[in-house]
């Protein structure tokens, strides 16, 4: 624990090791206030200042520090959901490393490359590595536009393979097996929702049973549920991730008289005291499910690709599909399930091998 010491003038000083970047090693610096809470406030203001740069001074300013102020300009044209996740990369991975000391002028593609390989021992996954090249190939082309760099140093790394994780979706025996396992239960409704009707996550723990129409068949999508670290706690957002992502559309009439039997008033899938349920809480609770039924396991959101998938192989357009599911354009879906969809071409072309007899006694023989 830091020592506070306290001087003949009355004020206390503490003594603060902080990061120099233009060094690269930590030395001690001074902090003065004539109360504890003083001094502790601005310990922490010139730790945080020291370690992340300055963004008045480029030659000052570390990765962390740019990625800080990027995001802090940037955060206007996110939702909130997607904010969080970019606040995780960011704080968890990108500047936690070594990377985020690295003066911002300074950086080279091989600090990135060896950035992915750490990564990689550790442990994550290509997809993990893949959003945070995302993330920074963003902020450094924000970078380039406001003359901080000359140019985007993501562009000069080979970007991770995504071809690790390929979308895992059930096929119709297995999610109508998961269907007869949860009918009647809690499960049953979000599953439904994500499997049948396409909602993201955040979009089914957000939907209230004022947007779900009986008699027309409709459902709205208005709001979803995020984490609000401000509020430290769930919350119902009325700012969708864009303008298509606010959609009504006609629930499957198979699946309508089970809404018609489960109507009732609040969030449709919630928590037993009526509170919104923590999304991620519930992917766990689903990977669970799975476990427990004896089914392969595949994320709570797959679903929603099934959904996406079954709407192509029985003939929907890709404008309807798309925008049953929220997407801005018809070529977000076909570009996000391409390989699924050329699956689908070899499935039919092997349906196809139904038209060659293989056994001679089933053809028939005719004298002409």
């Amino acid at each position: 624990m830091r020592k506070l010491k306290k001087r003949k003038d009355g004020r206390y000083r503490l003594i603060v090791r902080v990061y120099d970047p233009t060094t690269g090693k930590n030395k001690p610096l001074p902090v003065y206030g004539y109360t504890i809470p003083e001094v502790e406030a601005r310990s922490a203001e010139l730790t945080h200042k020291r370690n992340v740069g300055d963004i008045t001074n480029p030659g000052k300013l570390t990765v962390a520090g740019y990625l800080d102020a990027w995001l802090k300009s940037y955060k206007g044209k996110l939702a909130e959901y997607t904010i969080n996740a970019y606040e995780n990369y960011i704080d968890k991975h990108i500047s936690k490393d070594g990377l985020g000391n690295i003066l911002l002028l300074k950086l080279m593609p091989m600090h990135i490359e060896s950035f992915y390989n750490n990564e990689r021992e550790k442990g994550f996954s290509e997809k993990t590595i893949l959003q945070e090249h995302h993330i920074l190939h963003r902020a450094f082309k924000f970078a380039v536009r406001n003359n901080l760099l000359s140019k985007n140093i993501c562009d000069l790394v080979d970007a991770p393979s995504s071809d690790d994780f390929l979308i895992k979706i059930y096929d119709e025996d297995k999610f109508n097996k998961l269907l007869y396992y949860v009918a009647g239960t809690k499960d049953e409704l979000p599953i439904l929702l994500a499997g049948m009707c396409g909602l993201r996550r955040s979009e089914v723990f957000g939907l209230n049973w004022l947007d779900v129409n009986i008699d027309t068949g409709n459902i709205s999508v208005n709001k979803v549920a995020v984490y609000s670290k401000k509020e430290k706690a769930w919350i119902l957002k009325d700012k969708p991730k864009n303008k298509s992502s606010k959609r009504t559309f006609a629930i499957p009439s198979e699946i309508l008289p089970i809404f018609k039997q489960r109507k009732g008033i609040g969030l449709v899938c919630c928590n037993d005291d009526g509170s919104i349920v923590s999304g991620g809480t519930y992917s766990h609770r689903f990977a669970w499910l799975l476990k427990k039924l004896d089914l392969p396991h595949i994320r709570f959101h797959d679903l929603r690709h099934f959904n996406a998938t079954m709407m192509l192989k029985y003939g929907v357009s890709d404008k309807e599909a798309a925008g049953r599911l929220g997407h801005a354009t018809p070529n977000t879906l076909r570009t996000t399930y391409q390989h699924i969809l050329d699956s689908m071409k070899t499935d039919g072309a092997n349906k196809l091998n139904s038209v060659i007899k293989k056994n001679p006694s089933e053809v028939q023989i005719g004298v002409q």
